[in-house]
């Protein structure tokens, strides 16, 4: 009998651990739903009152009332862009058809169309931008047109070239890049990146006006990018900004009853298969919206201090898991600083340039140090923006100079120039991964 009611105890506590397993199970797991369902809480600051008046209002009106879009993305275009010919004929969305390359007159004309809008464009130069204020991915206004309108003024510069106009075509280009860096200033990461494109084409053709330059207009060049590099928006505060978009952005997904599946989608996950697929689907149901929202703030507050850092270090920085939900949000990071750095040398290798030439033209001969340059040529030495707190390198060479970055590699390869296959060694193209150093000097401008 005693052996039966022991084998009944056992038993019973069989039954009771049981029940007790099933009562925290039906218990805990409503408790730990709701705990992935509680909201985050973050502190987003209302974006700042805009300027009156805002350069932004010129700049969005300028690009409104641009005659012929379509046509000055081509009439921009340069004889030896690569397949530039066989593009022709073009047929437009309006009906009409492009049968050739534009002709210097036809530029001429269609430069003459859009005065207005230059105009505009120009009276906003006279205020301060402050980029539309956006706080949600899924209400996104349209950008406005200012790559179009930065393809106006480096036409304007094609235009002065073709006149002999040298000084004024280094100004439409220097428009152009002031315009670009302007329309960063407020924005997040999508403002950085059309800013960064409209920078470069500005960029690109003011090269091939610096030998053409006497010292006086050479100087003012110098200076004015000088000017421009010191307004520029720091990267950092695009991160920041950008920061709180997504904070934003995420605060409203949460709010819908499917958010997890918005959430997926935003992040392309759908387009996922196999094992990435699953685990992201899976991280999304296990995860709750305190721990997402955690995880976006943590990366892309590490961007944001990355940001403040000199270049060379951020090259080994890890990009996120595939299957993290985060990694689509914050993973352009690392392109994003790239773009910055070459967007910066490009500018403080251009100002040098201009100042190196108006020296020579006013001493006769290239400085034996780049620091002899300060202060009636340039105000400051730049620094390397590939290097950490580094000028620029520069020797003089008998009548010509040497002058280069060391480039995305972070290495001093003594101006040997970076080589990307297919396109000639220059200031003008170079990747992330590019080996080698980004070389200016007056023997290699076209």
């Amino acid at each position: 009998m005693a052996a039966r009611r022991e084998k009944l105890t056992k038993l019973e506590k069989v039954f009771f651990t049981a029940t007790a397993v099933s009562g925290v199970i039906l218990l805990g797991a409503p408790l730990w739903w709701l705990s992935l369902e509680a909201d985050p809480v973050v502190h987003i600051p209302a974006p700042p009152p805009p300027p009156k008046p805002n350069a932004a209002d010129y700049y969005i009106s300028a690009g409104n009332a641009i005659v012929g879009t379509t046509e000055i993305t081509y009439a921009v275009m340069e004889p030896d862009r690569p397949g530039y010919k066989s593009m022709f004929p073009v047929r437009l969305p309006n009906g009409t058809t492009i049968a050739r390359p534009f002709t210097p007159s036809e530029k001429e004309s269609l430069l003459q169309q859009n005065a207005a809008a230059l105009n505009l464009l120009r009276r906003g130069f006279g205020y301060r931008f402050q980029a539309p204020p956006q706080r949600s991915w899924l209400t996104l206004s349209p950008y406005p047109p200012y790559r179009q309108m930065t393809s106006l003024l480096v036409l304007e510069g094609q235009v002065k070239f073709k006149r002999g106009d040298w000084n004024g075509a280094a100004n439409s280009y220097l428009d152009a890049i002031r315009f670009g860096s302007d329309i960063a200033r407020g924005g997040g990461a999508t403002s950085r990146r059309i800013s960064t494109m409209c920078e470069s084409m500005g960029q690109r053709p003011l090269w091939n006006t610096i030998n053409h330059l006497n010292a006086a207009q050479a100087r003012a060049a110098a200076r004015r990018l000088e000017q421009i590099s010191a307004r520029r928006a720091p990267l950092s505060a695009s991160l920041t900004e950008e920061k709180w978009v997504g904070q934003a952005s995420l605060m409203e997904i949460f709010r819908g009853p499917d958010w997890r599946h918005h959430l997926v989608s935003i992040y392309g996950i759908d387009n996922q298969t196999g094992e990435a697929a699953a685990a992201a689907w899976t991280r999304s149901w296990l995860t709750g919206k305190r721990a997402l929202m955690s995880r976006y703030s943590k990366i892309i507050d590490a961007s944001i201090a990355a940001a403040r850092k000199p270049y060379a270090p951020i090259r080994s920085v890890p990009p996120a898991p595939q299957a993290d939900l985060m990694a689509n949000l914050t993973g352009s990071f690392r392109d994003l600083r790239f773009s910055a750095a070459r967007i910066e040398t490009g500018s403080t290798l251009l100002a040098v340039a201009l100042a190196l030439r108006a020296y020579r033209l006013e001493r006769g001969a290239y400085p034996a140090k780049i620091t002899e340059l300060k202060p009636r040529w340039l105000k400051t030495i730049p620094l390397d923006p590939f290097a950490a707190n580094i000028p620029l390198r520069y020797k003089r060479s008998g009548r010509q100079y040497s002058l280069y970055s060391v480039g995305p590699d972070g290495k001093d390869n003594g101006g040997k120039p970076i080589v990307v296959p297919g396109r000639p060694a220059s200031v003008r193209y170079y990747t992330a991964d590019s080996t080698g150093d980004v070389v200016a000097g007056a023997d290699e401008l076209e």
